[in-house]
């Protein structure tokens, strides 16, 4: 059986390699192998796209002649921010959040109105920023190495205070 580490859902079409033989997983993520009675362990591949390869060998000894389960994690992680303003606390909807490889914007979103927005993006990513804008705030530019992937990200934004308005 072959499910995603994330939410340990069923991965469908994943390609099963044993003995230089194909076979590919059901839509309950189950793909069906027959193996020879005198083999003792089995190297298996298991690939399907935007996955990362799990290799592994595994023992069939006939006491464990059953299901293996194999878990495939995804090649890109979303990076989830939330964001809020700096002096209330509250969630801060349709700010800007873009990710820049280089100079290039390569995604733009918008926070909804919980403040939060998500984006696939590769763990190993090299060389990416990430800014994070809203008419009446400061803009945070950011470096990804910086972030912890493994949680949410929460972002305060300061509002821009005019040196003319009298409080």
């Amino acid at each position: 059986m072959i499910n995603e580490t994330r939410d340990n859902s069923s991965i469908a079409n994943a390609r099963v390699e044993i003995l230089s033989t194909n076979v590919y997983t059901d839509t309950n993520g189950i793909a069906k192998i027959p193996v020879k009675k005198n083999q003792r362990e089995l190297k298996i591949l298991v690939e399907k796209a935007d996955y990362k390869i799990n290799i592994r060998n595994i023992d069939i000894s006939d006491s464990s002649l059953q299901q293996k389960e194999f878990k495939l994690s995804p090649a890109h992680e979303d990076i989830l921010f939330k964001v809020v303003s700096e002096d209330e606390g509250k969630a801060v909807e349709d700010a800007v959040i873009q990710v820049f490889s280089g100079d290039t914007s390569v995604i733009t979103k918008y926070t909804s109105t919980d403040g939060m927005a998500s984006f696939p993006v590769k763990k190993s990513a090299k060389g990416i920023k990430i800014t994070i804008k809203k008419e009446g705030y400061q803009q945070v530019t950011l470096d990804k190495n910086l972030l912890d992937l493994s949680r949410p990200e929460q972002f305060k934004l300061v509002p821009i205070v005019d040196k003319n308005q009298t409080p």
